[in-house]
């Protein structure tokens, strides 16, 4: 027997389907024509949306429905937060020039990148070397959907939200299930990760490699393997693009953690050393951020000092005016001191003004993480031994030199999220040892890595 009804009904949802889509196309086309700036926002918004959702689903395992859950609902949070803000910042440019300046200068240059495609004109020459990625990356979204800032606030809020999978995949694989609990929060609600990811600046581009870099790592960690070593040498090499010194500092202490942190000496040395001959290749070879990389193997310890004077006497939140890094012997003496300022402060009896009291609440926010970050490298060093050098190098190495080139508050806060996303994995695990659940998560084994 002919199942009509079924037919009718397959019949009726095609045709709901036809018109929604015909309608969709209609209202788009209409958007294109007379507000440009909204398909600016949506065709972008959408395509992103359903590629974090996709990205999403592959690194969270389909078994944990928890989990995933859980990850999904704080990934898509991260994703609308993010978009939220950066359109209302750069919906004002007294809001844009208050909260990150930079947007305009980037977006002036990815306009002379893009009139170098479509017209002819020249190429921008003043595109600062370490920093060109981000341009081209702009210069892209507006040769594809027009001359509109807003699709890259889009792109850059779908990086910052991907952060959330990222991390909570590495912990997972790392501490086990119990450890990611606090990682989609932390990811998502530390004011920094929220105000700088948000805007049109690099932030959110670096915060994404890094992770993406991160969870390659610990995948290499535990077996080598070509497809992690790839992702992770990718990544390194697009980061030197974005922020060079942070991309080369990074790549390195990653190879070197995963050298000395493997338990199995030659897996260490085959991963390590691997790393460092593809992040090369892709560097020296392809000229993947080749500009950046010669801007950080030529500078000195002199030009080193001429910057971190600058960052000290051109704002109204400098510190240590007066210090001296030009030699190896005063680099030394500086940095115990240097650090502390880099990476506590400000103080709340350091702030002047209300500018400088908007960074109080990250500050405020990282000193109540840290007692969970002191319990999480204890447990970690506990269960994993060395491999904690996984966490640990990297911070470390961006925190000496960022300390060497940093001498502000408002810099230094806006920095200092790039060692803690390494430390957002330690911070949770520190947490879930404080505060446990009933059905805590077990320490994976090798073969579920």
């Amino acid at each position: 027997m002919i199942d009509t009804h079924g037919t009718t009904i397959q019949r009726r949802h095609g045709g709901v389907l036809a018109a929604t889509a015909g309608l969709s196309a209609v209202v788009l086309g209409g958007m294109i024509v007379y507000r440009p700036v909204l398909a600016a926002i949506l065709v972008p918004g959408i395509a992103v949306l359903l590629l974090v959702l996709a990205v999403t689903r592959a690194l969270i395992p389909a078994d944990d429905t928890q989990l995933r859950r859980r990850v999904m609902t704080w990934t898509l949070a991260a994703f609308a937060i993010h978009l939220v803000i950066g359109l209302v910042i750069l919906s004002s440019s007294r809001l844009t020039t208050y909260f990150g300046g930079d947007a305009t200068t980037y977006s002036a240059g990815a306009v002379g990148i893009y009139q170098h495609w479509v017209h002819g004109a020249p190429l921008p020459s003043d595109l600062p070397a370490g920093k060109t990625g981000f341009y081209y990356m702009l210069a892209a979204l507006y040769l594809v959907f027009g001359v509109y800032s807003q699709a890259g606030v889009v792109v850059n809020a779908a990086m910052a939200a991907l952060v959330v999978p990222l991390l909570t995949d590495a912990t997972r694989r790392h501490f086990g299930l119990a450890a990611t609990r606090a990682v989609p929060a932390l990811s998502t609600l530390i004011p920094g990760f929220v105000i700088w990811g948000s805007q049109l600046l690099r932030e959110a581009g670096v915060y994404f490699l890094i992770a993406v870099s991160l969870n390659g790592a610990v995948r290499l960690m535990h077996r080598t393997s070509l497809s992690a070593m790839t992702t992770m040498v990718g990544a390194v090499g697009l980061l030197v693009t974005f922020r060079a010194d942070v991309g080369l500092i990074a790549g390195a202490a990653l190879a070197v953690a995963l050298t000395v942190g493997r338990r199995q000496v030659a897996g260490g040395l085959a991963s390590g050393l691997g790393t460092v001959v593809l992040i090369l290749a892709l560097v020296l070879g392809a000229g993947l951020g080749y500009s950046g990389y010669r801007f950080v193997a030529d500078a000195n310890l002199s030009q080193i000092n001429g910057i971190r004077a600058g960052s000290s006497q051109t704002a109204a939140s400098g510190f240590l005016p007066e210090a001296d890094v030009s030699s190896a012997q005063h680099a030394a003496g500086y940095l115990p001191l240097g650090s502390v300022y880099f990476l506590f402060g400000p103080a709340p009896w350091q702030t002047h003004g209300f500018r400088q009291v908007l960074a109080l609440p990250d500050v405020l926010v990282w000193w109540f993480l840290l007692p969970s970050l002191w319990r999480g490298i204890g447990e970690a060093r506990r269960r994993q031994g060395r491999e904690v050098v996984l966490y640990l190098l990297p911070a470390l190495a961006l925190t000496l030199v960022l300390t060497l080139l940093v001498a502000n508050f408002g810099t230094a806060v806006r920095e200092r999220m790039q060692v803690i996303i390494f430390l957002v994995p330690l911070i949770s695990l520190g947490w879930s040892v404080r505060h446990p659940v009933r059905a805590s998560g077990r320490v994976p084994v090798a073969a579920d890595r």
